[in-house]
């Protein structure tokens, strides 16, 4: 905050809490209090919880009618009376705007400042004073303090909730156009044995065997599998354990993508997210594979390996629901795919209009270029 720092920031809320809680995390006033409608309180306690997390006390919230001009300038006077103008600092960001208005109204006649958050261009605006500039928003929040910001409850499970192969990742993205029958076939073999770490396959076509064979070869050595013959024209894979059968299956690409954007310089990103339930937080609702948090956006990578069209139908509309309540306003879904037979013509424009990126299997030799060009 510039010189006339202020200790008490008035915030008015709504369901987009990043908007309150960014001016909050980068002015750090001494105390918080919100202005809300009963509809919305359980934004507010999502918002409250992160602040006093951050170690910024939160006072009594007032409530008011969204809709009624008045309910709101009588709470405003309350909170002038309650803490002095020379005191506070409003965020008008939130709310109906019949609510931002009427608060503007009280606020600016007392000459408290007024404030706007401009989330696109990363800058507070100040809509009072008027001839002061705009504030260039420096703070960042991580992965987690987002997600939580916006009532999920978001943990880490950790890489070590499923392997970590590198190298092995980066060959299958750079080969995945030779590769992906073999894999295709792997997982036809294995999808009616979840606990089974045993499979037979038959060689197919002598380029992309040859491909495959170093493939296998890789993952003999990095300890995933043993490879046996069995008869003339058929292979035994033993994988290590399921960790590592999961990996081949497709766990590869979710640590391709990880591997890609912890080394691309963006602000936050975390891998293996679990969402649990609110009515059971031991319980996991669903997971996001890898999450990136830069220039204040969120974006929710999901990595998908299979090759079945009709599920990846209804994944679309999943991804597109979950991200907005992950991420708010300012999210954005990107789907990374294996398979070209998953995602056809048809199912690119649905994402098309779902404002759904796509990354596919032609763009994973090039991963860090294409990722650099969506989160952004």
């Amino acid at each position: 905050m510039p010189p006339d720092a202020r200790s008490v920031m008035v915030c008015l809320i709504s369901r987009q809490t990043m908007q309150n809680l960014l001016p909050i995390l980068q002015d750090r006033p001494a105390h918080v209090v919100c202005l809300t409608t009963r509809e919305e309180d359980e934004s507010r306690q999502h918002l409250e919880a992160v602040v006093q997390a951050q170690h910024i006390p939160c006072e009594t919230p007032l409530y008011v009618d969204a809709y009624v001009p008045a309910s709101t300038a009588q709470a405003c006077r309350e909170i002038l009376a309650r803490y002095g103008a020379d005191t506070l600092i409003a965020n008008l960001t939130g709310g109906t705007k019949v609510m931002s208005l009427a608060a503007f109204r009280v606020f600016a006649e007392a000459q408290v400042p007024c404030v706007y958050t401009d989330t696109p261009h990363q800058r507070l605006l100040f809509l009072h004073p008027e001839a002061r500039e705009a504030e260039t928003l420096q703070t960042r929040v991580d992965v987690l303090t987002y997600l939580r910001a916006h009532g999920q409850l978001a943990s880490l499970r950790g890489r070590e909730s499923r392997l970590s192969a590198p190298g092995l990742a980066a060959f299958l993205g750079e080969h995945i156009a030779e590769l992906e029958p073999f894999l295709s076939r792997l997982r036809y073999e294995l999808r009616n044995a979840p606990e089974q770490t045993r499979v037979r396959l038959a060689p197919q076509g002598r380029q992309r065997q040859a491909v495959a064979d170093e493939l296998l070869q890789r993952a003999i050595r990095a300890g995933l599998v043993e490879a046996h013959p069995s008869g003339p024209r058929e292979l035994e894979l033993v994988f290590r354990d399921i960790k590592a059968r999961r990996y081949l299956e497709g766990e590869w690409l979710e640590d391709l993508v990880f591997e890609t954007v912890k080394d691309g310089g963006f602000d936050s990103v975390a891998t293996n997210v679990a969402l649990g339930w609110h009515d059971a937080p031991e319980r996991e609702m669903n997971e996001i594979d890898v999450a990136v948090v830069h220039h204040l956006r969120f974006f929710y990578l999901s990595c998908k390996t299979g090759s079945d069209a009709q599920q990846m139908k209804h994944h679309l509309f999943e991804l597109e629901t979950l991200s907005a309540l992950a991420g708010g306003l300012f999210n954005r879904p990107i789907l990374v795919a294996s398979s070209a037979k998953a995602v056809p013509q048809h199912l690119r424009r649905r994402m098309e209009a779902l404002h759904i990126a796509y990354v596919g299997p032609e763009d994973l030799p090039r991963l860090a270029a294409r990722l650099a060009e969506l989160l952004r």
